[in-house]
């Protein structure tokens, strides 16, 4: 998760490549304030053909994408917390 200030984010799965590098796979980026989401922009550089979207009317698309990086967070916090306790 990143906080990119003025209630924009990004929450992404990172992947390490051969040289250590991380690669986003996927990230989407979002404005989040009082309740309010709003997509802006998804991206997986690992997928094939690889996928870049800016928002538009393929909200479908975006809930069910952040939906899967949101799950995935959970899993990983909670496998951090059974590591460290």
């Amino acid at each position: 998760m990143k906080d990119y200030g003025d209630h924009i984010y990004g929450l992404q799965r990172a992947i390490s490549d051969m040289c250590g590098e991380k690669t986003a796979s996927p990230s989407i980026k979002f404005y989040w304030e009082n309740g309010v989401l709003e997509y802006e922009f998804y991206v997986d550089f690992e997928a094939s053909p690889m996928i870049m979207k800016d928002y538009s009317s393929d909200r479908a698309f975006f809930e069910q994408a952040f939906e899967n990086l949101l799950h995935d967070f959970e899993d990983f916090l909670e496998n951090q917390e059974i590591i460290e306790g």
